[in-house]
């Protein structure tokens, strides 16, 4: 939820142009992730991959600009560190294991805050 909301203040600013990938299987909230799409206009600026297999993942990573990866725990964070071994730039968690896995080679940010998550976003695609 906090990533579409995130998404959604990055798209009030003039020339935003990036669309949002979000890849694995839908879960739970579903609904109410819908609902929120919905209510911002999104749907067009928002793809579902829906389950990507692991073979597949460094091709998904490699076509993005950015990886983003909010989590609110990871036991170790194979996904980042996956994503910055494509070269790929990453915003990422400053909680559980994702701060020793991605070192001072990510924007760090609190996971819980909409406002930190859309600012880090920003940063890696405007710096």
């Amino acid at each position: 939820m906090g990533l579409i909301q995130a998404y959604h203040t990055l798209c009030q600013q003039p020339n935003f142009e990036h669309h949002l990938v979000i890849a694995g299987s839908v879960a739970w909230k579903n609904d109410e992730i819908d609902h929120l799409i919905k209510t911002f206009g999104l749907k067009k600026k928002i793809e579902f991959t829906g389950f990507v297999a692991t073979p597949d993942l460094p091709l998904l990573d490699n076509l993005a600009e950015a990886f983003v990866f909010p989590s609110l725990y990871e036991g170790f964070g194979l996904p980042v560190l996956e994503a910055m071994a494509c070269g790929i730039p990453v915003v990422t968690s400053n909680v559980s294991s994702l701060p020793e896995v991605a070192g001072d080679a990510a924007i760090l940010i609190n996971p819980h805050s909409v406002d930190e998550l859309a600012e880090g976003i920003r940063r890696i695609l405007t710096d």
